[in-house]
């Protein structure tokens, strides 16, 4: 059986928090859960490279 998983990058995270974002992670994170989905958040900063 597959297990449904979403990975949340949030980008420039220790730059652009002036706009609620960390908060519309969590949103999205807890959303998630409630459905039984699997998530795993990262913060990306600048020159940083996702694999």
């Amino acid at each position: 059986m597959q297990s449904n998983k979403l990975t949340i990058h949030h980008l420039y995270a220790d730059m652009a928090n002036m706009y609620g974002d960390r908060r519309n992670v969590i949103s999205l994170k807890k959303r998630c859960e409630w459905r039984g989905i699997g998530v795993d958040v990262g913060d990306v900063n600048i020159g940083e490279f996702i694999r």
